[in-house]
């Protein structure tokens, strides 16, 4: 299974429309936030692809959840804009939450900068 992160498109639609016919094998598409007005548009253009999303600082108005959870081959995703639990500053609140949330995977946005670390059982 192929999951896809994509973050921060911050009205560049272009570049999420891309990534999507760059993995037609994908079996899940998740938006951490800052572009929900293009995710939402994404969604419409490939109806048949799952794809959910959160909101971020930057999606002004958005009723969208700041985090949310997804299974995926029996692994539990949790995943945010992160900057709620203030990524920049750490990941030690988002991985809290994560954990009480149950989950296995954390993914966040926010910070602009691709990351990947193992912190006690927790991707």
């Amino acid at each position: 299974m192929r999951i896809v992160v994509f973050s921060d498109s911050h009205r560049n639609f272009g570049a999420l429309y891309t990534v999507v016919l760059l993995q037609p094998e994908a079996s899940l598409f998740l938006f951490l936030g800052d572009g929900e007005a293009e995710f939402e548009d994404l969604q419409a253009v490939f109806p048949e692809k799952r794809m959910k999303g959160v909101r971020g600082n930057c999606d002004w108005g958005s009723t969208a959840k700041l985090f949310d959870l997804v299974t995926c081959e029996s692994k539990q995703i949790f995943f945010t804009h992160g900057h709620t639990w203030d990524v920049k500053s750490g990941t030690e609140k988002l991985l809290a939450s994560a954990r009480n949330a149950g989950a296995e995977i954390a993914l966040y946005g926010h910070t602009h900068m691709a990351c990947t670390n193992y912190v006690d059982g927790l991707y």
